[in-house]
């Protein structure tokens, strides 16, 4: 089995360099394999991850819903970010809600803040299933509609 920090790490490496597809099936192996060992702090990473590249493809609503929900994980488990990944989950959060706009934002973390970390993993897996396109392709924006210490709500009205 592989190691879902490892291949989350890997995924980073590869999102920089500019393959969202390559870093979107590795991340994707990550919650697999994150599953499978029942490591939800894996899969908070990974949902981080993937909603930077899913920022970067322009499914914003879907990046804010799966950067809520580790968020919510995060906060309600204490499970704090480390300095680096606080500095890169700000830089992806800070992004969308530039992108997105204070009102779009703050619907759509709502959402995400609502789901559980199995249900952000959920929307991520059956993205594909309903739609016959991968998780990381391009969708209409309303593909997704929104319904401790550096584990920092956003707030989405701040």
């Amino acid at each position: 089995m592989n190691d879902p920090s490892a291949l989350t790490n890997l995924a980073e490496c590869k999102e920089q360099a500019g393959d969202c597809v390559t870093a979107e099936r590795l991340l994707l192996e990550a919650v697999d394999a994150s599953l499978k060992l029942r490591a939800h702090g894996n899969l908070a990473a990974s949902l981080e991850s993937l909603a930077g590249v899913y920022a970067g493809q322009n499914r914003l609503e879907f990046a804010i819903r799966l950067l809520a929900a580790a968020n919510a994980y995060r906060w309600e488990h204490v499970r704090p970010l480390n300095a680096e990944e606080e500095k890169r989950v700000a830089t992806i959060t800070a992004r969308v809600r530039a992108e997105a706009g204070p009102i779009r934002f703050g619907l759509a973390w709502a959402g995400g803040k609502s789901l559980t970390i199995r249900q952000a993993v959920n929307e991520v897996l059956q993205g594909a299933r309903h739609t016959g396109v991968p998780p990381g392709a391009a969708r209409p924006a309303d593909a997704y509609p929104s319904t401790p210490g550096s584990a920092v709500d956003p707030a989405p009205w701040s």
